[in-house]
């Protein structure tokens, strides 16, 4: 039999906004209980941080980064301290960057990660659709330091197409990951390339296809990254 908990869901809106508002979300849960959301809010294009308390059931909101387009693609994580980590996208043009918010300091602070480094679109209206967008991930290390993993999927290279021929063309694609040091500066490690075997279609060089990463850390503190 199912334990009770499974048997009967209840639903409840955490922001009610315009349509799409919610986009890309991410959850996480503490020791106390409390659930941990960062999501897109599209009335502002912003990042949304929200938290549910367990003791009251009450949710409380709020807009990360406020000068910036932010957080249509977003990932949170809270550490044994109860401090929020979320690593998130910032809008520059139609491209996003990478930037890291917490407040593990007692107040809201902000890094741009693997600075000046566009990865892919940002943002539901571009000329390719949101799963060919980069995507990330955050996961702590056994440290508590946090560790995010981008699946950029930059092409190197192009591919040769010849009318409506297909050509079958082998791709690397760029997937990365940036840890914390413990003395705060961050080391970013360029992973084994993913393989995109047999493609049909001609990519060019900056074509993104980077749906989904997600890294955790095993008990060990070994760190494992999945992608597609």
């Amino acid at each position: 039999m199912l334990p009770a908990q499974f048997l009967s869901w209840e639903y409840e809106n955490i922001v009610d906004d315009i349509q799409q508002s919610g986009a890309n979300p991410s959850m996480a849960v503490d020791a106390q209980g409390n659930l941990h959301i960062s999501a897109w809010q599209q009335e502002f294009n912003q990042l949304t941080y929200s938290i549910r308390h367990k003791a009251t059931g009450q949710w409380q909101h709020e807009i990360l980064d406020p000068e910036h387009e932010t957080g249509y693609k977003s990932a949170i994580v809270v550490d044994s301290l109860g401090k929020v980590h979320i690593a998130y996208f910032q809008k520059n043009g139609s491209q996003a960057f990478l930037k890291y918010a917490t407040n593990a300091s007692g107040s809201w602070t902000y890094e741009s990660l693997l600075p000046g480094e566009p990865l892919g679109g940002y943002g539901p209206n571009l000329d390719f659709p949101v799963y060919a967008q980069a995507s990330v991930s955050i996961s702590l290390q056994k440290n508590g330091q946090p560790f995010v993993s981008v699946f950029d999927a930059s092409v190197n290279g192009e591919g040769t197409c010849y009318g409506n021929l297909p050509i079958y063309v082998n791709y690397d694609l760029k997937l990365r990951a940036t840890a914390r040091m413990p003395d705060g500066s961050w080391q970013t490690m360029n992973l084994p390339a993913v393989p995109f075997t047999d493609n049909p279609s001609c990519l060019l060089s900056g074509d993104r296809h980077g749906e989904f990463c997600k890294s955790v850390r095993d008990k060990l503190g070994r760190m494992y990254i999945l992608t597609n």
